[in-house]
């Protein structure tokens, strides 16, 4: 399983949010030009994670963004979703795509609907602020109510070792999905 660059770039967008001071907003601009993109490819992915409700805009002179909420309250697998939607391992994972054309005979379908769950689990135990180098409550040893977590994903042995940035928690989840 691989980030798209859009939802990567959305990762790295919300971790450069989340470095500000509290309530700081920062222009578009000045985001897409750390992030060495374009002004309009950011106002896509801000379009996007505004719509999810994890950033708040403000307009004017000096509007910007500015995160909706804590980074030890914003998930990874919110900021995927928000991005590029579903979280799915395959056309049989309740996409709304139509069915998959192996259907009457698929034998994996359970297997893969358990492994999409696990993943969307270990993506939602891993917040902002675990991330490395955010203020913030880290997200470490606790379970989000009715999704699992950390806690849940490392005692059924599906964790990655805590990770140092937005591309090394890739890396540990291509590991463990190859």
């Amino acid at each position: 399983m691989r980030l798209t660059r859009e939802a990567d770039y959305g990762v790295q967008l919300l971790l450069m949010l989340g470095e500000g001071r509290e309530r700081s907003v920062t222009a578009r601009p000045a985001i897409a030009g750390r992030l060495g993109i374009s002004p309009d490819f950011a106002a896509k992915i801000l379009r996007k994670l505004g719509r999810a409700g994890l950033v708040r805009s403000f307009a004017g002179a000096h509007g910007g963004y500015t995160l909706a909420r804590a980074p030890s309250r914003i998930d990874l697998a919110s900021v995927i979703e928000a991005i590029d939607g579903p979280i799915e391992m395959a056309r049989c994972g309740n996409s709304g795509r139509g069915p998959c054309l192996m259907d009457r005979g698929c034998t994996g379908r359970a297997g893969l609907e358990r492994v999409q769950d696990d993943v969307r689990r270990l993506l939602a135990g891993y917040a902002l602020s675990d991330l490395g180098g955010l203020a913030g409550a880290r997200t470490s040893g606790r379970t989000r109510k009715g999704r699992g977590g950390r806690r849940a994903a490392r005692d059924r042995g599906l964790a990655a070792p805590r990770a140092a940035g937005p591309l090394a928690a890739r890396a540990a989840l291509n590991a463990e999905t190859s």
